[in-house]
């Protein structure tokens, strides 16, 4: 059963999603409603399980490390699936691993330092899990272009990009934990934070600013369940006959202009680009993908599909870095 909520709940999470650290008082005079209601409201929301958490987005590429991805068709033995995703879920450089349908049944986002280290990660996957694996697709992402949820609200929000080309700051021991601290609760206060690392309030205050400077945190957000809402989420991979720069910037124009295209990973994969789609129902998800045909029929060769059944590792448990 969806629960239903109100527009001033939809516009909390709107705003929360893309900035879980914005101030009750900010957040109350976007929405009209007094600190007191914001904080209610929040609170309600996440006794509903509909906000499961708050998190920091961090770039590991920030680090030295690249982002890679894996999708699997898999064979149709449940024991053994169970198993993989347990033992894939322990693996400490693992940041997304995804159950579908469609496409593929199991797509994974993990990050290695190199090539080689991304080659004999993939292939342990493949020899421990051999038998189950028919099919795998293998891909360096380039960035992953993150949209608002513009669905929830009748306004056009921003886009952020993150897992880009690595780059390598130090980091101290104190930096560190609080990236952690901050990963687990993006919502937690300054004061908190200077507690759980030993530090002032000023000298937090200060990395904090700094790391947002570089990039390194993107963005604090918070965690919805969008099946409670009645959301479904789907996958689309784009196939090109071409692909030059004015078609790619025709196309990816449309995509962050579109209130249903919430992200555009772009990546080295058999596939040119992959759009990510969130709406109610197949049938709203097939009438973008016809008006997307449509729209680019000089260039589009095929699209496929897959539907998201589980998210069962996303984020990753604990930072790299």
């Amino acid at each position: 059963m969806f629960i239903k909520i109100d527009s001033i709940d939809k516009r909390i999470l709107y705003e929360l999603e893309q900035n879980a650290r914005m101030p009750d008082t900010q957040l109350a005079k976007l929405v009209g409603r007094s600190k007191e209601s914001v904080r209610y409201r929040i609170k309600r929301l996440q006794e509903k399980n509909i906000i499961t958490r708050f998190s920091t987005f961090i770039d590991p590429t920030k680090f030295g490390y690249r982002t890679y991805k894996m999708y699997l068709k898999l064979a149709n033995v449940p024991e053994k699936r169970a198993k993989i995703i347990s033992e894939l879920k322990k693996n400490p450089h693992m940041f997304w691993v995804g159950a579908a349908d469609g496409a593929w049944d199991l797509g994974l986002t993990f990050f290695a330092k190199n090539n080689t280290e991304f080659y004999r990660m993939q292939h342990d996957i493949v020899m421990k899990f051999g038998s189950l694996v028919r099919k795998k697709y293998t891909g360096v992402l380039v960035d992953v272009t993150l949209g608002s949820k513009d669905f929830l609200v009748d306004k056009q929000g921003g886009h952020v990009t993150l897992f880009g080309e690595a780059e390598q700051y130090t980091l101290s021991e104190m930096d560190k934990k609080l990236l952690q601290f901050l990963f687990v609760d993006a919502r937690a206060s300054v004061v908190s934070l200077a507690r759980q690392v030993g530090s002032t309030v000023d000298i937090v205050r200060r990395r904090i600013k700094l790391f947002e400077e570089k990039n390194i945190i993107v963005q604090y957000k918070a965690w919805i369940d969008w099946k409670l809402l009645g959301y479904e989420f789907y996958k689309a991979f784009l196939f090109f006959k071409k692909l030059s720069v004015r078609d790619e910037r025709r196309i990816m124009t449309y995509a962050l202009q579109h209130r249903h295209i919430i992200h555009v990973p772009k990546q080295i994969s058999p596939w040119d680009l992959e759009f990510e789609i969130m709406v109610t129902n197949y049938h709203d998800y097939n009438s973008i993908i016809n008006d997307i045909k449509e729209q680019f029929v000089d260039i589009i060769l095929d699209v496929e599909s897959a539907v998201m059944s589980e998210d069962h590792l996303f984020p990753a448990k604990k930072v790299l870095c």
